[in-house]
């Protein structure tokens, strides 16, 4: 469907519940040169619903590329529940080489619960090359979830293939939209696009669980009026207003760890109750290279109303390697899915390195007996001088805190602590000891 005068496709006056599946739209029959729609390749408006552009399955997929205007254009605050599924949006059959629509890859218009991507296997668009944003949402649209796609990258999900502008644009008018997610597969892969990876107006547009990396400008970027493009300061309490109510990132103190067992990191989010809604949703990442984005997922933290602007110690057992001096950043998302740009990014310090603190005496030891146990067991913590704070605690798989040992003073020696695990699932745990010396952890797992 290719070398019209306008569109490729137009879903008009009422269209809905019709399917666009397994078309070269704005290409060649090879579907790897342009022959382009002098406008988008798909538009959708005038009250079409429930229409389905691709699919999960790859025979549905549409090769959307080399168009004169938007890849895909979805309009009209009466164009509800629209799907844009499996496709490859600005680039070629292969999913390897540049055929960009000369403006955005998907452009949502005052639409309102537009589906682009989605959580199941197949169901991300590849959403790369084109010349201004991969994905653009404005003008009043609403309920937008963008899930499981890949946004500036090749088919692979490594290479540039970036889009002219950013990855993901919301505008200022635009509230209540979600860029990733917190359940499995909803998180994009976001890289590589030549401003932005997701620049954020309007407020409730929640961007949580994506792997950002490479782009050109800030991984997400408040869109702030009074300030110049890029970071934006927290400021005491988080009372100050604008995009996503200017949240204020978490500042992150130290990242410590044994490199093994989990990495124990200390933060605090300074955001009054009056100015967010509780509870706090915080997300931390293996940083990029640059150190500005957080590419890699390492877990997160919940902050409740009655901790808020409080310091917190999460223990974070991460399912990837985190090695000496590997940089880590966080984001905060308050309940109404309002999320702050990037933190700065923390180095982490092992045990062992310069960077590390010397445990008090020469010595920090942490056992757990019997090891797998079922119900009674012991965490025995052997300190080589006193220590004037040590906390000790078990948290599960998840990160959760499902019991403390201790918190207080230690004398120098051995202390046995008992752990009741008689009401613990089966599974694997963590017991961390963190005192002003150092900080160490051992897994323990509970057998029923």
């Amino acid at each position: 469907i290719s070398g019209n005068g306008s569109w490729g496709v137009a879903l008009q006056r009422g269209a809905s519940g019709n399917r666009v599946e397994g078309n070269y739209i704005g290409t060649d029959a090879s579907g790897t040169a342009p022959l382009p729609n002098l406008s988008d390749g798909i538009r959708i408006d005038a009250e079409g619903t429930g229409n389905v552009v691709g699919g999960a399955d790859p025979a549905a997929r549409n090769v959307i590329s080399g168009n004169e205007d938007d890849g895909v254009e979805i309009d009209g605050a009466d164009a509800e529940g629209n799907v844009v599924q499996g496709n490859y949006i600005g680039v070629d059959v292969t999913g390897t080489a540049a055929l960009g629509n000369l403006s955005a890859g998907v452009y949502v218009d005052g639409a309102s619960g537009s589906a682009i991507g989605g959580a199941g296997d197949g169901e991300g668009n590849l959403i790369s090359a084109n010349g201004l944003d991969g994905i653009t949402i404005t003008d009043g649209a609403t309920g937008t979830r963008v899930h499981g796609n890949w946004i500036g990258t090749d088919a692979t999900g490594t290479l540039d293939l970036g889009n002219g502008q950013d990855g993901v644009d919301i505008g200022d008018d635009a509230d209540g939209n979600v860029v990733g997610g917190t359940g499995d597969g909803e998180g994009n892969v976001i890289a590589f696009n030549a401003e932005e990876g997701v620049e954020v107006g309007g407020t409730g547009n929640a961007v949580l669980g994506n792997s950002l990396f490479g782009n050109g400008a800030v991984g997400i970027d408040l869109r702030n009026s009074a300030a110049t493009a890029g970071p934006t300061p927290n400021d005491p309490g988080d009372g100050d207003d604008g995009p996503n109510r200017l949240q204020n990132f978490p500042e992150i103190d130290s990242a410590t760890g044994d490199g093994a067992d989990g990495l124990v990191v200390t933060y605090t989010v300074d955001t009054a109750p009056a100015n967010a809604a509780y509870p706090l949703h915080v997300e931390f990442f293996l940083a990029d290279a640059d150190g500005d984005e957080g590419r890699t997922a390492l877990g997160v933290d919940a902050v409740a109303e009655a901790d808020a602007q409080t310091e917190r110690q999460v223990l974070l057992v991460p399912d990837v390697p985190v090695a000496d001096g590997d940089r880590i950043v966080a984001t905060a998302t308050d309940a109404d899915g309002n999320t702050s740009e990037f933190s700065a990014a923390v180095a982490v310090a092992l045990p062992g390195t310069a960077a590390a603190p010397a445990p008090a005496g020469g010595g920090l030891r942490l056992t757990a007996a019997p090891n797998p146990g079922a119900d009674a067991l012991t965490a025995t913590v052997t300190v080589g001088a006193a220590v004037r704070s040590a906390r000790v605690a078990a948290y599960d798989a998840l990160g959760r805190e499902v019991a403390q040992l201790h918190d207080g003073p230690l004398a120098a020696g051995a202390h046995a602590l008992a752990l009741d695990a008689a009401a613990l699932p089966a599974g694997v745990y963590v017991v961390q000891v963190v005192t002003e010396a150092g900080a160490t952890s051992r897994t323990l797992t509970v057998v029923r």
